[in-house]
């Protein structure tokens, strides 16, 4: 939970902010805004695209045509509907972002009521990261959703956490890969269950480790629920719905 001293309450402009339609493509949260298809991705501390600018909320941002040698042509090869652009967290900050799930929708506010069960985030290299249990453990795990499933930086220990499965995936910001499937115990915010997971490839697997970050949490960890994100304010709501 988020400490006492917080700020609790933000101007909401929920009332007049526009809903926009999301889908998942491949596993990834892909919204239309303003006429384009962009994939929205938390687990980005950059956005890029084939335009030159994008309109949120009557405001523009510029677009770099790529971020760490990636471009939406890269992206685009790993999806059905091609998108002009990944939002990536410089601009989601700018916002509180509703990914609702359950009805398909996407919606930026200018700010909102903090509430009660909100968890708090705090910013490592540009991306959120929150408290997590995993197998009654406590980490800290960044809110990925450019991340179909979780996954840690090193396998479970658990008897039977090994599933005998693997599954081809791919992340926005790495490309496809293979990753053997494993099952714990996750706590996220209002979201806990037994998950999936799998295993991060390298080098992304030592570049969390550094961070002191145990693993990304997926969409998998939301199921039809809500991801509520303010990188502004320092808080996240997860709610799974199943």
């Amino acid at each position: 939970m988020l400490p006492e001293s917080a700020p609790r309450l933000i101007p909401t402009t929920f009332a007049t902010a526009p809903v926009h339609a999301l889908k998942l493509d491949n596993g990834v949260p892909v919204a239309e805004i303003s006429g384009l298809l962009a994939v929205v991705d938390t687990g980005s501390p950059a956005s890029f695209g084939a335009v030159g600018a994008l309109a949120i909320q009557s405001r523009e941002f510029p677009l770099a045509s790529q971020y760490l040698g990636v471009d939406v042509g890269a992206i685009n090869r790993h999806l059905q509907s091609p998108v002009a652009a990944l939002i990536g967290t410089d601009i989601l900050r700018e916002f509180v972002v509703t990914f609702d799930l359950g009805t398909n929708t996407l919606v930026f506010e200018a700010g909102r009521l903090t509430p009660p069960e909100a968890v708090e985030v705090t910013d490592v290299m540009g991306v959120p990261v929150v408290p997590a249990r995993l197998d009654g453990v406590d980490h800290s795990m960044i809110v990925d959703t450019g991340a179909a499933l979780s996954y840690l930086v090193a396998p479970p220990t658990g008897a039977d956490a090994a599933l005998g499965e693997t599954m081809d995936d791919f992340l926005p910001m790495f490309g496809k890969f293979r990753t053997e499937l494993f099952q714990a115990h996750l706590t996220a915010g209002r979201s806990a269950g037994i998950r999936r997971f799998g295993v991060l490839p390298p080098p992304l697997d030592g570049l969390l480790r550094m961070l002191g970050v145990s693993g990304l949490i997926g969409l998998n960890a939301i199921g039809s629920g809500r991801l509520v994100l303010s990188l502004g304010g320092g808080w996240a709501s997860i709610e799974r719905a199943d």
